[in-house]
């Protein structure tokens, strides 16, 4: 795949926020015709959720699920979201997000996300 300029990339990524986003139909069509690795979170805030706790319940939506986010990160503003406040839980948000996806393995369901995927990638040798 080429970039501006002509650039090679081994591979690109797209993250969308399903809760937010329309047409998800058409962007997974046209990431498969481009070689575009989708990563999706339904809803957006669930992933970082993930990284304080298991969560199984509803989330009717996304005000929902950043309530539930500032019983953990009380000043969470999702513009300004600090590496080192996940760091810590990164391992055990791969290991609910993989646990969701089991549970809900379609994309668009609520309570799911694949950032896991791409987290995964950047770790491996």
């Amino acid at each position: 795949m080429r970039g501006q300029a002509g650039e090679e990339f081994d591979e690109v990524w797209c993250a969308v926020d399903v809760d937010r986003f329309g047409g998800f139909d058409q962007a997974t069509a046209l990431a498969e015709d481009n070689r575009v690795e989708l990563i999706v979170a339904n809803p957006c805030e669930f992933w970082l959720l993930l990284h304080f706790r298991q969560w199984t319940a509803w989330l009717d939506d996304a005000s929902m699920t950043i309530r539930e986010l500032r019983r953990h990160l009380p000043r969470y503003d999702e513009s300004r979201v600090s590496p080192p406040d996940l760091a810590d839980g990164i391992d055990d948000a791969v290991r609910r997000a993989k646990a969701a996806e089991r549970d809900t393995p379609h994309h668009t369901r609520n309570l799911s996300t694949s950032v896991w995927r791409l987290v995964e990638r950047i770790r491996a040798p």
